[in-house]
């Protein structure tokens, strides 16, 4: 892995508890060498073989969609790796990691979770869903202007911002006409 490549690595045909074992395998394993990196270590021991680590990125951020599945906001819903990703979350950025979900449902997210993200992005969402905890911090206007946003729009919410901005994001490439 060098600084710059992106890899994707795909379970979504993979069944529920095949899906927590890689995604775990993978997230545990990047947060080991950052650890390591960060501690001046050169080299690192795998699965029983050294790799030098000078050249993996000091900086990672992993992308994972349906947090729920993996963080689940219920504690009636066993995860076995909860709690990993609850420390991830709240440590992560000072070893190089930043975990980047998303959910339709922030509700069905782990508050523990949630609560140590620095930014959040909120698209429309239903009165049901706004209703929920994690949506009351958010003033009554706000909550009413999410739901009614256009495709397209997004309220971002930033620890360093002192109010929320509704951003537009660009028509995918997809679409777009020549």
């Amino acid at each position: 892995l060098d600084v710059g490549d992106s890899w994707i690595i795909d379970i979504n045909q993979l069944r529920d508890n095949e899906k927590r074992m890689v995604f775990f395998s993978v997230l545990s394993d990047v947060s080991y060498i950052l650890e390591e990196k960060k501690s001046g270590s050169k080299q690192i021991g795998i699965y029983g073989d050294r790799y030098p680590i000078e050249t993996f990125p000091s900086r990672v951020a992993i992308f994972v969609d349906e947090l729920n599945k993996f963080a689940p906001s219920t504690r009636s819903i066993f995860s076995p790796i909860k709690s990993f990703l609850v420390d991830i979350a709240a440590r992560g950025r000072s070893i190089g990691l930043s975990l980047i979900g998303a959910e339709q449902f922030a509700s069905q997210i782990d508050d523990e979770v949630l609560g140590n993200a620095s930014t959040y992005l909120i698209g429309k969402t239903d009165d049901v869903e706004l209703s929920e905890k994690f949506y009351r911090k958010l003033s009554e206007g706000l909550r009413e202007r999410v739901a009614n946003l256009r495709t397209g729009q997004l309220v971002l919410i930033h620890e360093a911002m002192r109010v929320p901005v509704i951003i537009k994001y660009p028509r995918p490439l997809h679409r777009v006409e020549e």
